[in-house]
C-alpha cells in the first residue's frame, strides 16, 4: 500500500456523479476538501468517458465549489467497469521476471483482440506472497489507449495535471487495507454503483480477482418505476426515502427491493462459484469469510441483510473515513457520506511518483 507525502486531488469518475477528495498528512490523514457533483446520464458509461471536455468542465466547477485551486496540481484518477481488465497470473519461477512484460502484453492482446500498440498495460509483482514452490504472482492490468487518452484529456481540460491513473478495483483494495489492515482469509468488497456492482476478491489482504455484475442503484429505480407505473424521478425519490428509513416503507416497495436484491445475490453467488472453480486456493480457504459493502447504491433497503443470510457471513459497511481526521467537517456528516468515497480515499492514499509525466 502506498501513502503520500505529496498531496494529489483524488477524483472518482463515476457513472452518476464525480467525487473529489483531498487529504493532507503523511501517515495521519486529514480531510481538506470533499464533495460530489451529479453528472448527466450517459456521460460516463462502463468506465469510459464519452465527452472529455464536458467532464473537465464539471471537475473545474466542483473544484471551484470546494475552494480547490487547480493550477499546478495533480489528480489521482482510476479506470474501472468493463473498460479495464485485471488479471492475476503466476510466473513459474522468479527467473521469469525478465519476461513478464512480454507475457503481459501477449495475454492482453488475446483478451482485447487488439494489437499491443492500441493498449495501455501495467503490472506489479506480488513478491510478498511468493508460493512455496517458487511461483511468483503478478497482477496485470490493461485498457484501451483511447480510454486512457480520454481520461487524460478530461483532467487536462479541467486545468489539472495527471498524477496517477489507477484501477478502481485496486483503489478499493488499498482503502480496505488502510482502514482494516490485511484482512485475514478470503474477503469480497461489494461496491454498488449506479450502473453496475463491482465485486473485488482479496486473499489475506491481497488483490485476487474482480468482476462487475450488471445491477446497480439505477436498476432498483427502473424496477420501481416499471412496476408502480410512475416516472423515474418519483421512483428514485421513493428509493431514497426507503433506503434512509424515512417513514414506513409500503409493502409493495419492500417486495420490489427484495426481488432485485435476490437478482443481485444470484449474480454474487455465481461469481463466487466461478472464483472457486477457476482458482487454486490454499486448502483452508473453502468459503468467503467476510464481505465489505460500499458505493453510492450500497444503502439499498435489505441488501446487506440478504447477503448475510445467503452466505452465512456478516456484512460490514466499508467505512473509508474511519481512520481519517474529519478536519473542518462534522464527523457525523463525513461518516454518513463515506459510502460515496471509498474509491476516492483509495486514490487519495496513493503517492505521486516524481518521474511520472
Amino acid at each position: 500500500m502506498l501513502l503520500t507525502n505529496r498531496n494529489m486531488i483524488a477524483i472518482d469518475l463515476g457513472s452518476s456523479s464525480i467525487k473529489m477528495l483531498e487529504l493532507s498528512g503523511s501517515r495521519e490523514k486529514k480531510i481538506v476538501a470533499l464533495g460530489l457533483k451529479t453528472i448527466p446520464e450517459g456521460l460516463i458509461v462502463g468506465g469510459g468517458i464519452e465527452n472529455p471536455t464536458e467532464v473537465g468542465q464539471i471537475i473545474s466547477a466542483l473544484a471551484k465549489q470546494l475552494g480547490i485551486r487547480l493550477k499546478g496540481r495533480r489528480a489521482a484518477i482510476s479506470i474501472g467497469g468493463t473498460s479495464v481488465i485485471i488479471r492475476r497470473l503466476l510466473l513459474d519461477d522468479a527467473s521469469d521476471i525478465v519476461n513478464v512484460d512480454d507475457l503481459v502484453k501477449s495475454d492482453f492482446e488475446q483478451q482485447f483482440q487488439l494489437g499491443i500498440e492500441d493498449l495501455c498495460t501495467n503490472f506489479y509483482l506480488d513478491s510478498e506472497n511468493q508460493y512455496p514452490d517458487g511461483k511468483m504472482p503478478v497482477v496485470t492490468a490493461a485498457t484501451k489507449q483511447v480510454t486512457v487518452q480520454k481520461h487524460i484529456a478530461a483532467i487536462k481540460s479541467s486545468g489539472l495535471k495527471i498524477g496517477l491513473i489507477d484501477c478502481s478495483a485496486l483503489a478499493l483494495v488499498n482503502v480496505l487495507e488502510y482502514t482494516y489492515g490485511k484482512v485475514p482469509g478470503l474477503s469480497v468488497i461489494i461496491s454498488v454503483g449506479a450502473q453496475s456492482t463491482q465485486l473485488v476478491f482479496t486473499l489475506f489482504g491481497q488483490y485476487y480477482y474482480n468482476r462487475d455484475i450488471p445491477y446497480g442503484g439505477n436498476h432498483y429505480t427502473e424496477e420501481i418505476a416499471r412496476l408502480l407505473k410512475i416516472d423515474k424521478a418519483k421512483a428514485d425519490s421513493l428509493k431514497i426515502s426507503a433506503n434512509s428509513s424515512q417513514g414506513e416503507t409500503p409493502a409493495e416497495l419492500i417486495k420490489i427491493f427484495s426481488e432485485v436484491n435476490a437478482q443481485v445475490i444470484f449474480e454474487i453467488a455465481g461469481t463466487i462459484d466461478f472464483f472457486f472453480s477457476a482458482n487454486e486456493l490454499p486448502a483452508e480457504i473453502t468459503k468467503v469469510q467476510s464481505f465489505f459493502i460500499t458505493g453510492g447504491g450500497s444503502h439499498v433497503l435489505g441488501l446487506d441483510a440478504a447477503i448475510a443470510t445467503k452466505f452465512g457471513v456478516s456484512v460490514s459497511i466499508l467505512a473509508p473515513f474511519h481512520k481519517v481526521d474529519s478536519g473542518k467537517f462534522e464527523m457525523d456528516y463525513v461518516l454518513s457520506q463515506g459510502h460515496f468515497y471509498a474509491n476516492a480515499v483509495g486514490l487519495a492514499l496513493r503517492k505521486f511518483e516524481d518521474d511520472l509525466e
